[in-house]
């Protein structure tokens, strides 16, 4: 039943699960690279010291929005409250590690919407602004056996609960999530389901003035990649007729749009990174190519002859020019690791946790302050109650993660140096 982004974020909860063959499309096997022993990962910083005035940016990773983001004040995110049937917005001081709801009420249980803290979606997702003190919730409202989905922006401390946009009837919000900014609008591209069809739907948003655009029309899974400047790139993959691949590079000034086509010979995967669209395709030799958005052709920029396989991989997120993949091992055990299109290296991350179940898993990048990730660590299942789409309460399992900080060196170097959260009371 989960609405929005739900897929992507469950995905990057739950779906790194090592010690288990892949399932359905396959990922490319990739041998050690022989440098990544010897070469220390020293990411670059991430996006939060840049001028994001009269800039175009990404307010959510490239894996999507999620239940977590960071702002100038500190570290927002969103637990399920007892039952399991609404969230309660949670701040962290990126100085203590103290962890408080986002509520200044003495004596407040949290429990209804007279709390700033309270959210009635079990399954919200939030992002803060790069320009200024706001903090956006997206999340559902249940009416009459229905439900609908909107976004509200807030101040940093709780107040001030606006509701900006909502959507219509047969619209959702796109699955990949990936959420922009520029200036005092933001970008979404939300589903708008017709006839049968989809088409997505780039939406501009001014969460000052409460008006929204739709700007331009895309066909069925295009994501957001990457913004720079005065522009937006989007990708849509196409999984019926010839193997292609659509770039567009949206003006976000004048709404032009330049759209350029690739056509892949086998399974690939698209990245940006620092005003440039790559490819990796699935091929003999691993190699990454830089996308030329004037005529499509791709041009080989790094190759490693240790990396061979005829299956193909994933780009799960980008953090710092460093991007992060699955492959499958030899032993057919789902393994990840880290490209640094800066520098041109290649690091295995192996870095996992430990679940109720037993099950290892990746340890995940949830977001990112200046100096240090934001990653979920050991999950515990537990009991509640939930609201189905049709209003009704039903009993499931969902599960906690426990979230931790650690230096961005020591997540790529391997090194388990965590910082713990302060959620005492």
């Amino acid at each position: 039943f989960f609405s929005l982004f739900g897929s992507a974020f469950l995905y990057l909860l739950g779906a790194y699960l090592l010690g288990y063959s892949a399932i359905g499309q396959p990922f490319i096997l990739l041998l050690p690279f022989s440098l990544s022993g010897c070469v220390k990962a020293q990411p670059s910083g991430n996006n939060n010291d840049k001028n994001y005035s009269n800039s175009s940016h990404l307010l959510t990773m490239v894996s999507g929005a999620n239940n977590v983001c960071v702002s100038d004040s500190g570290i927002y995110h969103t637990e399920l409250g007892d039952g399991g049937n609404y969230s309660i917005i949670y701040y962290i001081d990126s100085d203590t590690l103290k962890e408080i709801p986002l509520c200044s009420s003495a004596g407040c249980k949290h429990e209804d919407d007279t709390c700033t803290a309270y959210i009635t979606d079990s399954n919200p997702y939030i992002f803060a602004s790069r320009t200024d003190d706001k903090i956006f919730i997206i999340q559902k409202t249940f009416l009459d056996g229905g439900y609908t989905t909107s976004i509200y922006s807030m101040t940093e401390n709780g107040s001030d609960r606006k509701e900006i946009y909502k959507l219509n009837n047969g619209e959702s919000f796109s699955l990949s999530g990936v959420i922009a900014q520029y200036d005092d609008l933001i970008y979404i591209i939300k589903d708008v389901f017709s006839d049968g069809e989809m088409t997505e739907v780039l939406v501009r948003i001014d969460y000052k003035n409460h008006t929204a655009t739709e700007v331009c029309r895309f066909p069925e899974n295009s994501k957001i990649i990457g913004a720079d400047d005065d522009n937006l790139y989007i990708c849509t993959e196409y999984f019926v007729g010839a193997n292609r691949t659509t770039i567009t590079k949206f003006n976000v000034k004048n709404n032009e749009e330049q759209r350029i086509t690739i056509f892949n010979t086998g399974n690939r995967s698209y990245f940006y990174s620092e005003g440039k669209v790559y490819r990796i395709e699935s091929t003999e030799e691993f190699a990454v190519e830089e996308v030329n958005l004037n005529d499509g052709s791709c041009n080989v920029v790094y190759t490693n002859p240790n990396y061979k396989s005829d299956w193909s991989f994933s780009v799960l997120n980008t953090v710092d020019n460093y991007i992060i993949m699955s492959y499958v091992g030899t032993d057919t055990k789902i393994k990840h690791l880290a490209y640094d299109a800066e520098n041109q290296n290649i690091y295995d991350l192996t870095l996992k946790i430990t679940g109720d179940d037993q099950r290892e898993a990746f340890v995940t990048i949830l977001a990112c302050t200046d100096d240090y990730y934001y990653v979920s660590m050991k999950s515990t299942l537990k009991e509640g109650l939930f609201m189905g789409n049709d209003g009704n309460y039903y009993t499931g399992n969902y599960t906690v993660l426990e979230k931790r900080l650690i230096a961005k060196n020591d997540y790529f170097n391997n090194i388990e140096n965590y910082k713990v959260i302060n959620t005492e009371t």
